[in-house]
């Protein structure tokens, strides 16, 4: 205890957490910085044995290496209470507005909501895909 306390004072559990998501072409510096590419690092809850998994190295700075890819809630009480959430956002396209845009639901806990009743699923659609046979 005495030797945790000397390295890690009195910084709370996040000031050591930190998360980057880091995106397949980040790791080229150049195009990572000119492209705004990786995400964080910001800090994060969780740790390799909680609902919140998140794994980390085991020296300082404890940077998240993995975790869940997606989160999915399905409320039994209240179907239309389901949702989902992604660490990064629908597209990996970084020009996308969808690239990132989950990021801060996902970092605050909150979901992307799924209503299931159909007038509600449709009062929230955005865009819309037809497939056709040919």
């Amino acid at each position: 205890m005495r030797e945790a306390i000397d390295s890690v004072g009195a910084r709370s559990w996040g000031d050591l957490h930190a998360t980057r998501i880091n995106h397949a072409l980040g790791t080229v510096a150049a195009l990572a910085r000119a492209l705004d590419l990786n995400i964080g690092p910001f800090p994060n809850s969780g740790s390799p044995n909680t609902v919140n998994v998140a794994s980390y190295g085991n020296r300082l700075p404890f940077t998240n290496t993995h975790g869940a890819s997606q989160r999915h809630v399905v409320d039994m009480g209240d179907l239309d209470g389901t949702g989902f959430v992604i660490p990064t956002g629908q597209s990996g396209l970084p020009f996308s507005k969808h690239y990132r845009d989950q990021t801060p639901l996902w970092r605050t806990g909150r979901l992307w909501l799924i209503p299931l009743e159909r007038a509600k699923a449709e009062a929230r659609v955005v865009h819309r895909m037809t497939l056709r046979p040919r």
